[in-house]
């Protein structure tokens, strides 16, 4: 007798009829993938209201920590995170059912090595899903399922077998008492309704969010009845779940374990210390990072902030605080400090977005400076403590990438290294404040006066004409040389230190002027002015002449190189207007500016690298030129000046009492700020205004390159003519005419891009078009290529020679190797190939070769002390292959194949 659910004993008899009576009711129904989804969106849509929604796509979107799509619930995140978007269809979600397409090939879920070994692993397949959002639940979601696999796929009961969470007292969760009881009432027997801890029977997406018991489905394949629930679980082939109700009633927070206050030796782990540093530097982070300082290296109070956000990620990694999180304590900090300070409140959205990408920026960069300071590790000769080239070249990236100082502190900290105290940066800065120290006091104790440079301003402009005066009665005051203090001489360098000056010393990122320092008796070249503290030190050489202290002379300025930088100057107020428009964080850290360049570096969270901005920045700037607004200059008391609305100036800059206000536009300026520069008296005397180049320098620094002026005009009508060229292109390589003429039109389109003045628009635009077509222009110019390399074989191959040589400026490797498999030719036959920084020299020496010729021809190779690699073609041709990139040598190898080939062909003739 066999004991079944419900109590009852059966003969042997009877048995062997149920199994047979069971066999032959699972084969009856052939079940196929088609109508087993069919069926399961049946029941659950059209029986019980529940809505359709499709697949999403195979591909997981960025940031969701996969490369595939491998669960049916992948789609509904935003719905269990409770991130849905305002307008979005899964706003209205109540029930839904779907049948998810699923690739499980790496990562947690990873069936790639388990498929074809049992019946169940596939590296794709569907998810059949019903999900319910604030609708049924557990009751519900056990009936639905039951009724599908008992009444509609017909699976006996006895088949299937029903696991829940049996609890943990570690983690303080209790047994899912309520689903054992739901199937119990459901009908299905106790001995089919098992226990199971954590691993199984408590569902989660992470170390933190939704999260909750699960009830599972397993059915047993065996035909007939047997009792074995001892298989549940242990991956047998037989026994497999089907199906997983997963009840999210929890939603667990940062999963790490509670705050303790420990400190020193209570806190063995530093547990409850890292739990200090991070609600610490949050803290400190949301101020700084809300009045718009930015982690980044080249600021310095950019790289304090960095710093301790970086200090802040390796706490949260000692908490096991999962990525993501941490950003999450700025709402709780601008809670508690945003009634006093409620500039923090506005702030809040962008604080929270730079830590996220810092926090991405920081574990990118740690996992590329692990693998590097291991690299380091395994090639380091020597023990004992860092020294300063290795940590030189720890640095810079020596080992494959470089490892910032914060990371290398920590990583040197855990293998137990020193690194050297570095003062380098700090030293050369040191030497040249104390150069400039140095020179201003060696003046002053002179009892020289200091620079009266006013007269740099002195200057007229109308209707684009500037007039810069030279400044006429300056006498020199003090010179500056190696040999001599009193006088320079014919091509001696120094420094001339004048009374009075109209040059423009460097500052305020304008590069200095340039010009002429003369009289009766000698002309000094100015070659650079810069500013030494009350002086301005004209920087050059004495072209004819002499130069002595106490002469008088006539200053001259460089007039168009004066304008050059001006235009460029009131070009980058025009600039940083625009930046702070598109990224209201926008704030400058510096700018070099030179003859119609211009150089400006801007912190800001924004990204700023679409076509989208550039464009906006590029257009703003020329609209503001052509309206041709009045730029004007007044001199105001700082206090005062600092009052005006809309003024911008360097937060942290030292300003004299008396400063300079630059301003654009009259009744309501479009741009004022506080600057000590030259510029133009209009913005239409800019002349015309382009973006080169825009990039991130590091993490929120962003350096932009421009032109002005006439540099901006050659660039534009470059960037036309590069546009005009591609159109041309586009067109013939569409039509597939005039194919001969691609290869010289991608020639031109390169040179222009790689060596001639263009916007960045119109460069990224031509290089997208042109790597859109490149396959297409390559494919066809290969084929004209070793059509015309064949038919110079051939034509070299009839002549008296009794091998070819060829020197060829087109085609490459591929196109010789095709060229020759395609030819029959029972001469030797060597190809120079020297169109690109390689030259690639292959040789076919046939059968028939004479061998005093192979000889020399091998000679050359091994006299080179160069490789040669040896290739088969498809009809079994012999080819050795040289490839060279040094030129020098590739011109030696010329030269020699050259000589014997003339000297063959000069034995022939005579012949």
């Amino acid at each position: 007798m066999f004991r079944i659910p419900g109590h009852h004993r059966i003969c042997r008899d009877c048995r062997k009829l149920l199994n047979q009576s069971f066999s032959r009711s699972r084969s009856s129904v052939s079940w196929t993938s088609n109508s087993v989804r069919a069926a399961f969106l049946d029941f659950f849509c059209g029986r019980h209201d529940h809505q359709f929604v499709p697949s999403s796509s195979i591909i997981a979107k960025k940031g969701e920590g996969s490369y595939f799509i491998n669960a049916g619930m992948n789609q509904f995140k935003p719905i269990f995170l409770n991130d849905v978007e305002e307008g979005s269809p899964m706003a209205s979600y109540r029930r839904v059912a779907n049948s998810q397409k699923c690739v499980r090939v790496g990562g947690k879920h990873n069936d790639l090595e388990d498929v074809g070994l049992d019946l169940t692993h596939h590296t794709f397949f569907e998810m059949l899903g019903s999900w319910s959002f604030g609708d049924y639940f557990k009751r519900d979601a056990c009936a639905l399922a039951l009724e599908l696999l008992r009444d509609v796929y017909k699976i006996p009961l006895t088949s299937l077998y029903f696991t829940y969470f049996k609890g943990d007292d570690s983690m303080q969760l209790q047994e899912d008492l309520e689903t054992r009881d739901i199937w119990l009432s459901l009908g299905v027997d106790k001995s089919h309704v098992l226990p199971f801890g954590m691993r199984d029977n408590f569902w989660d997406m992470g170390q933190t969010g939704p999260c909750g018991p699960c009830t599972e489905i397993h059915f047993d394949h065996h035909p007939g009845y047997r009792h074995v629930p001892h298989l549940v679980n242990t991956g047998s082939p037989e026994v497999v779940e089907i199906w997983n109700l997963v009840f999210m009633q929890f939603n667990r927070d940062c999963g790490v374990p509670s705050y303790e206050g420990r400190i020193g030796s209570q806190d063995p782990l530093g547990k409850d210390t890292a739990y200090r540093i991070v609600v610490d530097h949050m803290r400190m982070l949301t101020v700084c990072l809300s009045e718009g300082i930015l982690p980044d290296k080249a600021d310095p109070h950019g790289h304090k902030v960095r710093s301790v956000l970086y200090r802040c990620l390796q706490s949260a990694k000692v908490l096991d605080i999962r990525p993501g999180y941490i950003s999450s304590l700025v709402d709780i900090i601008v809670d508690s400090l945003g009634a006093a300070h409620p500039e923090l409140n506005a702030s809040c959205k962008r604080v929270k977005d730079v830590i996220n990408e810092s926090e991405g920026h920081y574990y990118k960069t740690q996992e590329q400076g692990v693998r590097a300071f291991n690299k380091f590790l395994r090639k380091r000769k020597t023990s004992g403590h860092i020294n300063d080239s290795e940590y030189h070249d720890l640095l810079s990236g020596h080992y494959g990438a470089p490892v910032p100082m914060e990371i290398l502190e920590d990583l040197a900290q855990k293998h137990q290294l020193s690194l050297p105290v570095s003062k380098r940066g700090l030293e050369e800065q040191t030497d040249k404040q104390a150069e400039q120290i140095h020179i201003a006091c060696s003046l002053k104790e002179k009892n020289i006066p200091r620079t009266a440079d006013h007269y740099k301003y002195l200057y007229k402009g109308t209707l684009s004409s500037y007039n810069f005066p030279d400044l006429s009665d300056t006498t020199v005051v003090g010179i500056l040389s190696g040999q001599s203090t009193e006088v320079l001489k014919s091509g001696d360098k120094g420094s001339v230190i004048l009374d009075k000056t109209c040059f423009y010393g460097e500052s305020g990122g304008q590069v200095g002027d340039t010009g002429v320092l003369r009289n009766e008796t000698g002309v000094f070249i100015v070659t650079d002015t810069q500013i030494q503290g009350d002086y301005v030190q004209h920087k050059g050489h004495v072209e004819e002449g002499e130069i002595r202290v106490g002469d008088k002379l006539t200053a001259s300025i460089n007039q168009e190189r004066r304008l050059g930088n001006m235009r460029a100057h009131t070009a980058t107020h025009l600039l940083n207007r625009s930046l702070r428009r598109l990224a209201s964080d926008a704030r400058q850290n510096g700018s070099h500016l030179e003859e119609d360049r211009l150089y400006f570096e801007v912190f800001t969270a924004k990204k700023l690298d679409t076509v989208v901005d550039v464009t906006e920045l590029q257009r703003e700037v020329r609209e503001v030129i052509g309206q041709r607004l009045p730029v004007t200059c007044q001199s105001l008391p700082l206090s005062q000046a600092q009052d005006l609305e809309g003024v911008v100036y360097m937060q942290n800059e030292v300003y004299p009492h008396l400063v300079n206000v630059i301003s654009i536009g009259t009744e309501k300026p479009v741009s004022v700020e506080l600057c000590g520069g030259t510029h133009v008296r209009n913005t239409g005397d800019i002349g015309d205004f382009c973006i080169e180049k825009l990039k991130g320098v590091g993490q929120g620094r962003k350096s932009v390159y421009c032109f002005t002026g006439k540099l901006a005009t050659v660039a534009l009508e470059n960037g036309a003519t590069l546009r005009n060229i591609m159109g041309e292109l586009e067109r013939a390589v569409k039509q597939d005419q005039r194919a001969e003429e691609w290869e010289s039109k991608v020639k031109a389109i390169n040179k222009m891009m790689w060596g001639d003045l263009l916007p960045k628009l119109e460069r990224e635009d031509v290089e997208n078009r042109l790597n859109q077509i490149g396959h297409v222009i390559t494919t066809k110019l290969n084929q004209i290529h070793e059509q015309k390399l064949r038919q110079e074989i051939i034509n070299s191959h009839q002549g008296s020679c009794d091998w070819v040589f060829l020197i060829i400026d087109y085609g490459n490797l591929n196109v010789i190797k095709k060229a020759m498999n395609k030819l029959k030719v029972d001469k030797p036959v060597v190809i120079v190939n020297a169109d690109s920084k390689t030259t690639h020299i292959v040789m076919y020496l046939s059968e028939s070769c004479d061998p005093r010729l192979k000889q020399e021809l091998m000679s050359v190779v091994s006299n080179q002390d160069i490789q040669l690699k040896s290739s088969k073609t498809k009809d079994g041709k012999q080819l050795y292959i040289i490839s060279v990139r040094d030129a020098d040598r590739s011109k030696d190898l010329q030269q020699s194949l050259s000589d014997i080939y003339h000297k063959e062909l000069t034995f022939v003739n005579k012949v």
